[in-house]
C-alpha cells in the first residue's frame, strides 16, 4: 500500500499528468463551481495561492494582482509559461508567509493543508493572519473523512500523498485557534466517484 501511494504521489508531481488526472475526476464546470460558489473572488481582489500546482485556477480569480506559490518547481515552470502575467514562486508556502511582507485580500489553500502536521498548519494560519488584509479571508480546500463515507470516498482520502488528512472538526480545530470566527461545509459533488471535499473560510476581522 506505501508504495501505491507513492506512485501515486509521484504522478501527481508531474504537470501534465497531474492535469489529465484533474480533468478525469473532475465533473464538468467543477473548477468554475469551485471558484463561484465556494472561493467567490471579488473582482479586483489581490490574491495569494498558496499550492497553486500549474496556476489553472488563475485566470478565474479576476485578481488585481496574483501570486502563486508551490513546493514543485516543475508546476511553478508550468504556470510561469502558461501565464506569463502572473506571478510565480517555487517554494514552501509557509516560508513565503514568514518572509514575505506582502498584504492580500485572499488567499487561497488548494489541496495543501493535509499535507500538513497540526504544528505545520498553526504557522501557516499565523502566516496567513499577518498577510491579510482588514477584512480578507483564507479559504481551503482539502480531502477530508467524515462518519459513515462512503468507502470509496474513505479510500481516496486514505490513499491521498498528504498524510494528513482530518475530519471537518480537525481542521477547524487548528484554524480556530489562530482565526477564532473559521466555520466550514462539506462537498461531495464535485469529482465523478465519491469523494468528501472540506471547505474551510478564516475571516479576518475588518478594520475599525
Amino acid at each position: 500500500m506505501a508504495q501505491f501511494t507513492k506512485g501515486i504521489y509521484k504522478i501527481t508531481q508531474v504537470p501534465a499528468l497531474h492535469k489529465v488526472i484533474q480533468k478525469s475526476l473532475a465533473r464538468s464546470g467543477s473548477i468554475e463551481r469551485l471558484v463561484n460558489e465556494i472561493i467567490l473572488p471579488k473582482g479586483g481582489e489581490a490574491v495569494l495561492d498558496l499550492g497553486c500546482g500549474a496556476g489553472g485556477i488563475m485566470p478565474l480569480l479576476r485578481s488585481s494582482r496574483y501570486i502563486g506559490v508551490d513546493l514543485n518547481p516543475a508546476h511553478v515552470a508550468a504556470a510561469k509559461a502558461n501565464f506569463p502575467e502572473a506571478e510565480f514562486h517555487a517554494g514552501d508556502a509557509i516560508a513565503y508567509l514568514e518572509t514575505s511582507s506582502n498584504k492580500f485580500d485572499l488567499i487561497t489553500m488548494i489541496g495543501l493543508l493535509h499535507h500538513l502536521d497540526d504544528a505545520q498548519v498553526l504557522r501557516i494560519m499565523a502566516g496567513a493572519k499577518r498577510a491579510l488584509n482588514p477584512g480578507g479571508r483564507v479559504v481551503a480546500f482539502d480531502c477530508g473523512f467524515e462518519d459513515g463515507q462512503n468507502p470509496i470516498a474513505y479510500l481516496m482520502s486514505k490513499l491521498d500523498s498528504g498524510r494528513n488528512v482530518r475530519t471537518l472538526d480537525g481542521y477547524l480545530d487548528l484554524e480556530r485557534r489562530v482565526f477564532p470566527q473559521a466555520s466550514g461545509y462539506l462537498r461531495h459533488d464535485l469529482l465523478r466517484v465519491p469523494y468528501t471535499h472540506v471547505i474551510t473560510i478564516c475571516p479576518q476581522a475588518a478594520a475599525n
